[in-house]
């Protein structure tokens, strides 16, 4: 009989060699996962404001782009309240789909203008899609993407950076929020 213990042991064992060539990737997703992960429960953020929001995705660059990456994910997500699903071509060609949540910071504004103002965003969760590409447990990856946004009243350009072993990717999409009837 296997416990859950020593099944998740033998598989963490059998991508060491990966997990130690990418060491800044995971640790950055590691932690950035942990941290949205704590902040999850913060009352702040679990308001129910019936809001809905489309993101959609329009480029996305490597910082080392020697290799076939992809720099047209077609993104599209859809939350609500802030819980997030999504569905993108990762840099790899191959579909994935993320579920999560976006946690966000207070918008701030600029000068005078009210509408119009910046805010900070990690968008964390689980994936799936990057098969070998990145450590996972049964092709489930953690995923985070710390993002910047400038608004006008409540729509968002953003951009985001994934720190990776060659350098990073830079990633943008546009946040459409809606109020539910």
């Amino acid at each position: 009989m296997i416990t859950i213990s020593g099944w998740l042991f033998r598989k963490l064992s059998t991508h060491k060699e990966f997990i130690l060539r990418s060491k800044p990737y995971a640790l950055v997703l590691t932690v950035c996962s942990i941290l949205g992960f704590m902040l999850w429960p913060m009352s702040s953020w679990a308001e129910n404001t019936g809001e809905f929001s489309v993101l959609f995705g329009f480029w996305t660059r490597h910082v080392d782009s020697s290799d076939d990456t992809n720099e047209k994910t077609g993104m599209i997500a859809i939350l609500y309240n802030d819980y997030m699903i999504s569905r993108f071509i990762n840099s790899y060609h191959d579909q994935t789909f993320f579920v999560g949540k976006r946690i966000h910071t207070r918008k701030f504004a600029l000068g005078n203008l009210k509408s119009i103002g910046v805010q900070g965003n990690i968008y964390t969760g689980l994936m799936q899609g990057y098969s070998d590409n990145l450590p996972n447990i049964g092709g489930i990856s953690v995923g985070a993407l710390p993002t910047i946004g400038l608004l006008y009243n409540e729509t968002s350009v953003e951009l985001g950076y994934v720190p990776t072993p060659k350098g990073g990717v830079f990633t943008s999409f546009i946040r459409f929020p809606f109020k539910s009837p």
